[in-house]
């Protein structure tokens, strides 16, 4: 199940708030295997190993204090996915903020 934030430093950075779905590891983890299975028939007798080397990946990028899921603002309503989202630059926000912040077109504070 996701969770929910916002970016503390966006407002200020960019002008306008910006929203994080965040995915917890194990559902970061189903997100690439099913993302890079289309390049099985690339990678061929070498996929097994491509596709542990890419989960190893995603578990480090967990490990390092990010996360992987989906980011929202009035540049990207309806979302764009990010591989590498800093935890430590994040609010926490309830799904009830979440969804009022999507209902304001992105714009208005969470709190």
């Amino acid at each position: 199940m996701p969770t929910y934030a916002e970016s503390k430093l966006a407002s200020e950075d960019y002008g306008f708030p910006i929203f994080y779905e965040l995915l917890p590891l194990d559902a970061a983890l189903a997100e690439e295997r099913s993302a890079i299975e289309s390049d099985r028939d690339d990678f061929g007798d070498k996929f097994d190993d491509y596709q542990a080397a890419q989960l190893d990946r995603v578990r480090s990028i967990y490990a390092a204090g990010s996360v992987a899921g989906t980011v929202y603002s009035v540049r990207a309503p309806t979302g764009e996915w990010s591989s590498a989202i800093p935890l430590a630059e994040l609010t926490p926000l309830s799904l009830e903020q979440f969804d009022a912040a999507q209902a304001s077109g992105w714009l208005a504070p969470a709190a």
